[in-house]
């Protein structure tokens, strides 16, 4: 197809050129602008023209109309934003957040949307204090607190002791097992390893819930793929004193090694003679036979006789998991208040009524009840450094931006730093340098012979050397860089007066 054109192809460029810059986002309008006049314009009017040109220029230099219209689509990027469109940012996705901010206003609005996505759970309550407060909250739920009717849990461990016959038997943990004999079965939950006096073997223990039938000793077990089998060893399970003898205590042990090995009892109650009233099983050993019942056993040359007849499954004694449900625990009747199954505590290093209004307004979940605790998180030195040298005995000394006279200071130290005086002298005491003394450098050069050789005294492994060192009298406040009022009101706390040192061993060591 052929294209005739009327004008010639150098106007064509003088009058659409410019279009075809301006639609370029950041292209400017100025250097255009005149070939957009009709000639006569341009012939007759060209200090209008002049007018216009610098007119468009200030339009679109920087933060004017032109300009700022060019890169709005730039300025939805909070890397490339103004300070103007920020504060809108701001007002648009952080409207409840405090004005000043630990963390960088940019790098949140960046992650913003993650923490509305989370809202309501500690993750979005860990994000708000670290970048509002620079704090790490801590939560807590009242509710786990309530005492409740019935909700001790009780655990009872019930298990079996085997020997391996084929395959792996510490492989069962978690596999379902069969009694071949009494088709009893079970789910495995742990298997621990019993070495017995040469008896080696394993304890299955059992998930109670999941028992059906009654084991038998000696029976084989065996997993349901079949690739595991063990046999069953009996063990202790009813134990009939038959003669009490006399003599014995509470708390003595007796070993039965006959036909297996381990199995101990224990005395448990005694009568006014001395005579075993009853025995408890502390272990119950490993291969023994329930066909070989243990009859007229003397226990001891005490005279106590006994009979112990042998099952398969033991029975360890039960115990509570935790204080749930038990009363004169640290426990608390739901009160419909703070102790409630609705209500949560957040404790940082902040007062309650700096963030309750913007955690309420942003992250607090419909339904709940809010309660603030203060826990400080801050790391305080609590080391006190001495002077080296002294200063005048007039000179103050300044407590809290408080000037002490010097009169007063001299009270001070008679009643609370002189060794002649109080029992607690300035530096490590007696009972606090021996159970920090991985805590102290070495407060002299000493021979070690010397302080190897020195008799120990109340201050441990220190030797003479530290004592005296320790009980060194100070003369006057004046003397240490430190605060009047730590010393009336804290007279036993350490101070560090320690200097670094080194240690010099003799020649001959």
């Amino acid at each position: 197809m052929l294209i005739v054109l009327e004008a010639p192809i150098d106007s064509l460029l003088q009058d659409y050129l410019p279009l075809v810059f301006l639609s370029s986002p950041l292209a400017g309008v100025s250097p255009y602008l005149q070939n957009q006049f009709p000639q006569f314009v341009r012939e007759d009017h060209e200090r209008f023209i002049t007018f216009m040109k610098a007119y468009y220029e200030w339009m679109e230099s920087e933060n004017n109309v032109l300009s700022d219209s060019k890169r709005l689509k730039s300025y939805q990027d909070i890397d490339f934003t103004k300070e103007p469109y920020t504060e809108q940012f701001y007002k648009e996705f952080l409207i409840h957040f405090p004005r000043t901010l630990e963390t960088d206003v940019g790098t949140l609005l960046k992650n913003v949307r993650d923490f509305y996505r989370a809202k309501g759970t500690e993750k979005s309550f860990e994000l708000f204090f670290r970048a509002a407060y620079g704090l790490n909250p801590e939560f807590y739920y009242p509710r786990v607190d309530i005492l409740k009717v019935s909700d001790g849990k009780w655990i009872q461990q019930q298990s079996l002791r085997v020997f391996s016959s084929v395959g792996d038997a510490l492989a069962l943990r978690t596999k379902r097992i069969r009694g071949v004999d009494s088709n009893s079965t079970a789910y495995v939950e742990k298997v621990f390893s019993v070495n017995e006096g040469g008896y080696f073997g394993f304890e299955l223990a059992l998930n109670r819930s999941s028992i059906t039938g009654n084991f038998l000793p000696q029976e084989t077990l065996i997993s349901d793929d079949g690739s595991i089998q063990v046999v069953v060893s009996a063990v202790p399970f009813v134990i009939t004193i038959k003669s009490a003898g006399g003599n014995y205590s509470v708390g003595e042990t007796f070993n039965i090694n006959v036909v297996g090995n381990g199995a101990k009892l224990e005395v448990q109650s005694v009568s006014s003679s001395g005579g075993i009233t009853s025995l408890k099983i502390v272990n119950y050993g490993i291969g023994y036979k329930s066909y070989f019942p243990l009859q007229n056993y003397l226990l001891s040359d005490k005279g106590a006789v006994i009979d112990i007849e042998y099952d398969a499954l033991i029975s360890y004694p039960g115990f509570y998991l935790n204080e749930d449900g038990q009363i004169s625990t640290l426990k608390y009747l739901q009160d419909g208040e703070y102790y409630q199954a609705f209500s949560y505590v957040i404790y940082v290093d902040e007062s309650y009524s700096t963030y309750e209004s913007a955690v309420k307004k942003l992250l607090h979940p419909a339904g709940l009840k809010l309660y603030g605790g203060f826990r400080t998180q801050k790391l305080v030195d609590a080391k006190v450094h001495v002077a080296t040298g002294s200063s005048n005995a007039n000179s103050t000394l300044i407590d809290d931006g408080v000037a002490v006279s010097a009169s007063v200071k001299s009270i001070a130290v008679a009643v609370t730093l002189k060794t002649t005086e109080v029992s607690n002298p300035l530096g490590a005491n007696s009972n606090s340098l021996n159970a920090n003394k991985f805590n102290y450098k070495p407060v002299a050069k000493y021979d070690a012979n010397q302080e190897i050789l020195a008799i120990p005294n109340y201050f441990g492994e220190y030797g003479n050397l530290a004592q005296q060192k320790s009980l060194t009298t100070i003369s006057s406040i004046d003397e240490l860089g430190i605060r009047l009022f730590d010393l009336v009101t804290s007279p036993t706390a350490k101070t560090n007066i320690m200097p670094d040192a080194v240690i010099i061993t003799s020649t001959s060591t």
